[in-house]
């Protein structure tokens, strides 16, 4: 009797055991989406696009008009002889190899460059320093003011903006992500300096360079929660004040906030999909307590779970509170102060 007792009771915790593992094998997959956030699924019914948003890095890329031209230099490009000593010699399979070595000098902040927060903020994060989180995988809106900039070059992204950019899409910009600017001024990058920046001198306030009103930044940092603002212009802060009163750049730096400059001119493609239906990932080389650096800008459209503007419908209500009084804000001519109350 007590050896069948045993048995019963041995039967009886493996077929318990055998149903817990069968379950935790079960909903693994759902407790590592919660564990480690979303995940991308590798199906046939999802087809990921990656968009360089970069301009290639080169001894001509664009820069800021005081700084040095960037110098690549090919310090080694040649065949060399091979050793074939030893056991090595069973794997040559010719007399020499190729080798190729190279030298870059530039200023950090040259081409499609990230502007840490300590670049206009003492004490921020450097480079290094800004978290991985903050970088990789982050949800992209990318609003479109090129209308605006055709009319006047030295235009500044303003709130409103933003929150036609929500109307139209019937939603709000999520939490973390990079809001990107597109002027349209990318377009005009492979002209060459003078074109880009509107200016034959090296002075940016005699030329014309669109940027991001001081109240927009405040905007998004205070009431968005993005990690970073992006545009492709030479800078955030337009020619008016980028010299004299970078007000921009301050707010966004004050509150740890990254900048990017000089996104390349297919930032325009992205300008049909929601906020936060393309992602966006950002590859700066770690330099240690610096405030700037070239980096390698991608963004990834998964098409399966995306809606562009050809597809989406616009006789969909508005669920953004804000959204409804955006027209009464323009006429009346209310600050920064009003709309924000009005979310509270």
């Amino acid at each position: 009797m007590l050896s069948s007792r045993y048995t019963i009771e041995s039967m009886a915790r493996i077929t318990v055991l055998t149903f817990v593992i069968a379950t935790v094998a079960h909903l693994a997959p759902f407790i590592a989406t919660e564990a480690l956030g979303p995940t991308i699924t590798f199906g046939q019914s999802h087809k990921f696009e990656y968009i360089d948003l970069s301009h290639t890095l080169n001894n001509n890329t664009i820069h800021w008009l005081t700084h040095k031209d960037p110098v690549i230099t090919f310090t080694k490009r040649e065949k060399v002889p091979r050793n074939v000593t030893g056991t090595n010699s069973i794997n040559a399979t010719s007399p020499s190899y190729w080798l190729q070595a190279d030298h870059l000098e530039l200023d950090l902040h040259t081409g499609t460059h990230l502007d840490a927060p300590v670049h206009f903020s003492e004490g921020k994060w450097s480079v290094d320093q800004i978290p991985l989180e903050r970088l990789m995988n982050i949800p992209l809106a990318v609003v479109s003011v090129k209308s605006q900039v055709d009319k006047s070059r030295s235009y500044e992204a303003s709130m409103m903006d933003i929150l036609e950019h929500e109307q139209k899409w019937n939603m709000k910009i999520p939490p973390n992500a990079l809001v990107l600017f597109y002027t349209g001024i990318s377009n005009s990058y492979a002209s060459g300096r003078d074109a880009y920046y509107a200016t034959t001198t090296n002075d940016a306030r005699q030329g014309a360079i669109p940027g991001v009103h001081v109240d927009a930044a405040q905007f998004l940092v205070q009431n968005r929660s993005v990690v970073g603002v992006g545009i492709d212009s030479a800078s955030i802060d337009n020619s008016i004040h980028v010299l004299g009163n970078p007000m921009t750049h301050e707010t966004l730096c004050a509150n740890n906030v990254y900048i990017i400059e000089n996104v390349n001119t297919n930032l325009g493609r992205l300008t049909n999909y929601k906020p936060g239906y393309a992602y966006a990932s950002i590859l700066p080389i770690a330099i240690e307590k610096v405030s700037g650096v070239p980096i390698r800008l991608v963004a990834t459209i998964d098409h399966y779970n995306s809606e562009t503007a050809s597809t989406h419908s616009t006789a969909h209500g508005s669920n953004i509170e804000t959204m409804s009084h955006s027209k009464h804000y323009r006429s009346s001519g209310s600050t920064i102060g009003a709309i924000l109350n009005s979310e509270r």
